[in-house]
């Protein structure tokens, strides 16, 4: 299937190419901003609360009809945040959706295969954007390894060399915590911070919650403004409630 995207064709065999690069470009060089260590709280959520819908305009791998999405949707709300938050969707309904602050520009894929990407962004700048952006990847090793490379144990970096990202001088894990994680290290839920001393700015903070046997993978970026520090703090602290881990 081929679907038009800001003047350019998208082909199912070149997808994987282009969504690596899309999250290339949501995970590493996205990377601009945002000093803070993902922490849990249990008084960052307010509870749960009714929000508006924004149905982001969305790039199309698949030919079928849209679905209507309800115009509010009932979600967990960061303290502080009530009133001041929507829920950004892709046309498809794919995700549950990227909470992130009202009235900022979004955009979204949904690929031929499954996988989905949504980015609302809030400021555009020199080597990516400050915003939030939420991928659901699979079946895509290349690009779950890509992200995963700095938390997987040396034996498993000889079983995946082949997908080895390259990796650009400055840039690294600032800090790691893991929420979840099988025996086997083959699935689970990581928090980091990425180091970016070779660019300009504070570094995001991201959540993914993997599995390496099916390629499987929900992510969850946070690039943002001091001002909003609050809300990608929160954001990620109750990621699970998205996508709640599940052994198996």
């Amino acid at each position: 299937m081929v679907s038009k995207h800001r003047g350019r064709a998208w082909h199912s065999g070149g997808e994987e190419r282009d969504v690596k690069r899309t999250l290339a470009s949501t995970a590493s060089a996205l990377g601009l901003v945002l000093s803070l260590t993902p922490t849990t709280t249990a008084s960052a959520s307010s509870g749960r609360e009714p929000v508006p819908v924004v149905v982001c305009a969305t790039t199309l791998g698949v030919v079928r009809p849209l679905p209507t999405l309800p115009a509010t949707s009932t979600v967990w709300v960061p303290s502080g945040w009530a009133g001041k938050v929507s829920l950004y969707r892709d046309a498809l309904g794919r995700q549950v959706g990227q909470l992130a602050p009202t009235g900022l520009k979004c955009q979204a894929v949904d690929f031929a295969d499954g996988r989905s990407i949504i980015e609302v962004a809030g400021t555009q700048t020199v080597g990516g954007f400050h915003g939030f952006s939420s991928a659901l990847v699979g079946p895509c090793l290349s690009c779950l390894v890509t992200d995963l490379w700095p938390f997987l144990s040396a034996a498993q970096h000889a079983r995946y060399a082949s997908y080895r990202p390259m990796m650009m001088p400055g840039l690294g894990v600032r800090t790691a915590r893991f929420l979840h994680r099988s025996p086997d290290t083959r699935s689970g839920t990581v928090i980091y911070q990425q180091s970016t001393e070779a660019m300009a700015g504070p570094p995001p903070s991201v959540a993914i919650n993997y599995r390496l046997a099916t390629a499987t993978a929900q992510q969850e970026t946070c690039a943002v403004a001091t001002t909003t520090a609050s809300l990608c703090r929160a954001l990620l602290a109750h990621w699970n409630e998205y996508y709640p881990y599940r052994v198996g």
